[in-house]
C-alpha cells in the first residue's frame, strides 16, 4: 500500500509562525524578535516533549518578565484557535487520496498543547505522529523511521510532504520520495507522477 506522509504547519494549514509571533509578542508585550529569539532557545525541548507550557511560561516569566497564566488555563491552545488556518484545498486532496486507498499520515513537529488541539479537529489522516510523543524532531532520520515502522511501511512505497527542505532532504536520504510544499496544485502533480512511476 502506498502511505503519504504530511507536515501540518505550512502544508495542511497555513504557516503560523507569523501569528504566533505576533500573537505572543503582544500578549508578552516584548517585540516579535524579542519572543522569536526567546523562543527558539526552547522551541526544541518543547516540541520533544522534554519540558511543557507551564515550564515555558516559567521561563517566558523569567527572562521577559511575562506574568504567569492562571492555573488550568494554556495560552498556548489561545493562540493556535486564533492562529491555524487549514487550507481547504489540501484537505481535499488528502480526502481524494484516501479514496483511492492511500494511507494517510502526519508527521510533525508539535507541542503537547498542539497535538491536543490536534485531537479537537476532525482531521482526515489515517495516522498521526508528534514530535513531543517520540522525543524526537525532524529531521532527525529517527522520527522518519518510527513513522514508517508504525505501519510497517516500505521507505519506497512513501512519500513525505514538507515546507521545509531540510526536512525532505532527511526523508529522501531514507529513500523515502519527498516534496517540498510550494502550492497545494504543485504537491497534487508530483504526487500522480509520484504514484504514476512507482
Amino acid at each position: 500500500m502506498r502511505t503519504v506522509i504530511f507536515d501540518w504547519g505550512g502544508v495542511v494549514i497555513d504557516n503560523p509562525t507569523p501569528g504566533f509571533l505576533a500573537h505572543f509578542s503582544g500578549l508578552c508585550n516584548v517585540p516579535e524578535d524579542t519572543f522569536a529569539a526567546f523562543y527558539a532557545r526552547h522551541e526544541f525541548r518543547f516540541q520533544t516533549g522534554a519540558i511543557r507550557e507551564h515550564e515555558l511560561w516559567i521561563f517566558a516569566h523569567r527572562e521577559l518578565g511575562v506574568p504567569l497564566p492562571d492555573a488550568g488555563t494554556s495560552r498556548w491552545k489561545d493562540a493556535l484557535r486564533s492562529v491555524f488556518k487549514d487550507k481547504p484545498e489540501m484537505i481535499a486532496l488528502i480526502h481524494d487520496l484516501k479514496q483511492q486507498s492511500v494511507f494517510t499520515m502526519l508527521l510533525t513537529n508539535t507541542e503537547v498543547p498542539t497535538r491536543e488541539f490536534y485531537h479537537e479537529r476532525q482531521y482526515p489522516f489515517d495516522d498521526a505522529v508528534f514530535s513531543c510523543d517520540e522525543g524526537l524532531a525532524k529531521p532527525d532520520p529517527e522520527i522518519y523511521r518510527r513513522a514508517l515502522a508504525r505501519h510497517n511501511t516500505r521507505p519506497e512505497d512513501t512519500a513525505f510532504i514538507d515546507d521545509k527542505p531540510e526536512n525532505v532532504a532527511s526523508a529522501n536520504a531514507l529513500g523515502i520520495h519527498g516534496i517540498v510544499c510550494r502550492s497545494t496544485e504543485q504537491v497534487r502533480n508530483e504526487l500522480l507522477q509520484w504514484m504514476a512511476s512507482s
